[in-house]
């Protein structure tokens, strides 16, 4: 958006998603370097009070970018999880994690960064090594 093109969106966007920011999450992934008590333990780390679909994160970022947006849809991607939420019940309990940063305030980090550094164009790196008549038109066709 901040380059001027919609964003594409695999099926109709009402997939659920949970996101971080990184500073939410660096010091669970130190604790679980160095605590005894998490040895072999698997633990999500991640806002579960915080979902949103890709809808509203797309409008979201539309809102603080200043985008009229008109996402691009295309077909969903196959076998693609519809709700993929996190629970950070034992992150909560063995590590002490809290969502200190919201998903507003996160993009808006991302937002400012970017215009500082400024944007750099996509482009693809990497070959796709299978191509089947599932591999969405995107990836196959290159579109940007």
């Amino acid at each position: 958006m901040m380059q001027g093109r919609q964003p594409v969106i695999y099926g109709d966007g009402t997939q659920e998603r949970c996101f971080s920011y990184i500073d939410d999450c660096l010091f669970c992934l130190k604790a679980m370097a160095f605590q005894e008590n998490v040895v072999g333990e698997v633990i999500n780390i991640g806002p579960d009070e915080g979902v949103v679909t890709i809808n509203e994160l797309a409008q979201t970022i539309a809102n603080l970018v200043r985008f009229k947006l008109v996402p691009v849809y295309m077909p969903g991607r196959p076998q693609e999880v519809k709700y993929a939420h996190c629970s950070s019940y034992k992150a909560r309990r063995l590590l002490g994690y809290e969502t200190k940063t919201s998903l507003t305030k996160g993009l808006l980090n991302m937002v400012e960064a970017i215009d500082v550094r400024g944007y750099r164009p996509f482009k693809y790196h990497l070959d796709l090594e299978i191509i089947s008549d599932k591999t969405p038109r995107t990836w196959k066709d290159r579109l940007f």
